[in-house]
C-alpha cells in the first residue's frame, strides 16, 4: 500500500517538486470537503475501477498506460489500454469527468499502477486549488504548488508525479520514502551491523537485558528510599515487559532482515541469469541477422549468376536453331547419296529441335524456380504497415478479382461476416489470394466445387477458415505442404512450383500469426489463419460477400 503525505526524501522521476507542510496541510484540509459532495463517489469508485480492473487489463498486454479523452457532456470519449479501446465502462464517473472538464482538461495519461488512495489525495489538490487552475487560461503561472503543477516536472504528490500540460492531466508512479523510513536509514548507517540478521538474532538477548536492567534501575532505587515494595514490583514488572518486548522487536527485525536478504539474494540470481539470457539473445539476434543477410546475398547471388547462365543457355539454344535451318539449306544443294541426306536431315529436323526444345523448356523452368525464389526472399525484406484490417472489404476485392475462374471452374463460394486483425494490407491480399487460388487448383472435377470462408475470435486471434469440397490431402502430406518447393502431386496435371504456400507461411509468421490444416483425402480441406485481432474494429460489411456459379 502506498502511504500519502509529503514525502521526507523522494526518489521521483524528473525531479517533481514536492509539497510543502502548509500545503500539504491545507489540501488535507479540503479533502474533508470534497468527502461531503457527490464527486467524491466518482473519485472512489474510479479509483477502485484503476487499481483493480485496468490494472488486470494492462498487465494481460504488457501496457503501463492508461489513456482517457474527455467529452464536454460529462462523458469519456475514449479509453485505451495500448490498443485497447472501452468507452462505455467508463460513463458511470460523469461528475468526474464534469469536474476536470471545469478544469480545462481533455485528456488524461494515467500509470496503470495508480492506486485508489492516490486518485484521491490527487483529485483533492485539484479540488483544492481548483480557483487558481482556472486562473491559468489568462495565460499567467502562478507560483507556488501551482505554479509546479503547470511545469514539465510536475508536483510530487502521494508518491505520484502529477502534471498538467495543456490539457492533458498526467499522473505517474513514483518510489519515494518517508520519515520513518529515512530515521531506519540513519539507524543502519550509524550500525553497519544491523544489515546483518545475525546480527540482530545475537543483539536481541543483549538489548532485552540492558533494556531490562536501565528501566528496572530507577525503580529499585525509589523503592528502597521511599520503601514502597510494591513500587519495586511494579518497576520489576515493567522491565521484564520492556525487555521482552525489546527481545520481540529484535528478533522480528532479524526475520525481516533474513527475509530481504533471501529476496535480495533470489533477485540478484535471477537478475544474473536474466543478464546472461539477454546477452544471450543479443548474441542470437546478431547471428540470424548476419544469417539472414548471407541468405539473401545467396539468393542474390544464385538469381543473378543462374540468371546470366539461363539467358546464355536460351541465346545459344537460339542460335543453334538457326545454325540447324542454314545446314538444313545446304544439305539440300549438295550432291550426297539420298539415304546419307536422308540420316542428317532426320538429325537436323527431329533430333537436334527436339533437344533444343528440351533446353529451352529446362531453362524456363529454371527461370520460374529463380522468380519464386526472389519472391521467398522478398517476404523477409519488406517492410510491414501493420493497421487494422477490414477482412470483409479484402475477401470481397478478392473474390471480386477471381470471378473469372469461379466461373471457368463452375465454382461457388459463400463468404460469412469475418472479424477484423491487425496485419498489412498488401500482403495479407497475397496470403488469401494465394489460399482461394489453391482451392481453386486443387477441386474435384467429377462434384461442383464450394468454398465457404469464416472466421471466429479465440484468445485474442481471429481464426479464418477456408474449407473446400476439393480432393483433399493424404495424411502423409499434411506437415510437408508449407516445405519450400514441395507439390501435392508433381505428375499431376495442376502446375507450379510449390512456393505458394510456403510465402504464406513467412508472411503468417511475419505477422505473428499461425497457419495450419485439417483435410481428409477425397473429401476436402479446411486452411486456418489466426492472426492478431484488432480491438474495437467493427466490421463494415453486414451482409454475405460471395459469387455464385
Amino acid at each position: 500500500m502506498v502511504f500519502t503525505g509529503s514525502p521526507a526524501n523522494s526518489n521521483a522521476k524528473g525531479d517533481c517538486a514536492p509539497l510543502s507542510l502548509a500545503e500539504t496541510i491545507l489540501y488535507k484540509l479540503n479533502a474533508f470537503r470534497i468527502r461531503r459532495t457527490e464527486l467524491w463517489g466518482d473519485i472512489q469508485h474510479f479509483g477502485s475501477w484503476l487499481e483493480s480492473e485496468a490494472v488486470t487489463d494492462s498487465n494481460e498486454i504488457s501496457e503501463g498506460t492508461i489513456l482517457i479523452n474527455l467529452d464536454p457532456d460529462g462523458t469519456a470519449e475514449t479509453m485505451r489500454i495500448g490498443s485497447k479501446k472501452d468507452p462505455d465502462i467508463l460513463n458511470d464517473y460523469k461528475r468526474l469527468w464534469r469536474f476536470l472538464y471545469s478544469l480545462d482538461i481533455r485528456h488524461l495519461k494515467l500509470d496503470a499502477r495508480l492506486e485508489r488512495n492516490q486518485i484521491e489525495d490527487v483529485m483533492s489538490l485539484l479540488y483544492a486549488y481548483r480557483s487558481k487552475l482556472i486562473k491559468r487560461r489568462n495565460g499567467k503561472i502562478p507560483r507556488g504548488s501551482v505554479g509546479h503543477l503547470l511545469r514539465e516536472n510536475g508536483l510530487h504528490i502521494a508518491c505520484t508525479c502529477t502534471s498538467i500540460q495543456g490539457e492533458t492531466l498526467a499522473i505517474s508512479y513514483t518510489y519515494c520514502t518517508l520519515v520513518f523510513s529515512n530515521f531506519v536509514h540513519r539507524f543502519e548507517q550509524k550500525h553497519k551491523n544491523f544489515h546483518d540478521h545475525r546480527a540482530l538474532f545475537h543483539a536481541a538477548p543483549r538489548y532485552a537485558l540492558m533494556i531490562g536492567i536501565g528501566s528496572v534501575g530507577p525503580g529499585i532505587f525509589y523503592a528502597f528510599r521511599l520503601g514502597h515494595w510494591q513500587l519495586f514490583a511494579i518497576s520489576g514488572f515493567l522491565a521484564l515487559l520492556l525487555a521482552c518486548l525489546t527481545y520481540v522487536f529484535f528478533m522480528v527485525a532479524g526475520s525481516v532482515e533474513y527475509d530481504n536478504e533471501e529476496k535480495e539474494y533470489q533477485l540478484n540470481k535471477a537478475y544474473s541469469k536474466l543478464k546472461n539470457y539477454a546477452e544471450e539473445c543479443k548474441y542470437l539476434a546478431k547471428t540470424l541477422t548476419s544469417k539472414n543477410k548471407e541468405l539473401q546475398n545467396f539468393t542474390s547471388i544464385i538469381r543473378h549468376d543462374m540468371g546470366n547462365s539461363l539467358l546464355s543457355i536460351d541465346a545459344f539454344t537460339s542460335i543453334l536453331d538457326e545454325y540447324c535451318g542454314q545446314l538444313d539449306q545446304i544439305l539440300g544443294k549438295n550432291s550426297m547419296s539420298q539415304e546419307l541426306k536422308d540420316q542428317v536431315s532426320s538429325i537436323v529436323k527431329s533430333d537436334i529441335p527436339e533437344a533444343v526444345s528440351y533446353i529451352q523448356t529446362s531453362a524456363t523452368e529454371m527461370k520460374k524456380l529463380l522468380e519464386g525464389l526472389k519472391q521467398v526472399a522478398d517476404v523477409g525484406r519488406r517492410t510491414l504497415n501493420i493497421e487494422p484490417q477490414d477482412m470483409n472489404e479484402i475477401i470481397k476485392q478478392i473474390v471480386g478479382k477471381m470471378s473469372l475462374q469461379f466461373d471457368d471452374c463452375g465454382a461457388s463460394v459463400a463468404v460469412e461476416p469475418l472479424s477484423a486483425c491487425l496485419g498489412d494490407a498488401t500482403q495479407l491480399n497475397q496470403v488469401f489470394s494465394n489460399l482461394l487460388n489453391n482451392a481453386l487448383k486443387y477441386l474435384e472435377p467429377n462434384r461442383k466445387g464450394s468454398i465457404h470462408i469464416s472466421s471466429r475470435v479465440e484468445q485474442e486471434m481471429s481464426i479464418y477458415c477456408i474449407e473446400d469440397n476439393g480432393i483433399g490431402i493424404a495424411p502423409a502430406d499434411k506437415e510437408k505442404v508449407f516445405e519450400i518447393f514441395h507439390r501435392v502431386d508433381p505428375e499431376g496435371p495442376v502446375s507450379g512450383e510449390g512456393l505458394g504456400l510456403t510465402i504464406v507461411g513467412r508472411i503468417i509468421d511475419r505477422h505473428q500469426g499461425r497457419i495450419w490444416l485439417e483435410s481428409e483425402l477425397g473429401k476436402g480441406s479446411i486452411i486456418y489463419v489466426a492472426l492478431p485481432m484488432a480491438w474495437g474494429k467493427t466490421s463494415a460489411l453486414t451482409k454475405t460477400t460471395g459469387r455464385n456459379s
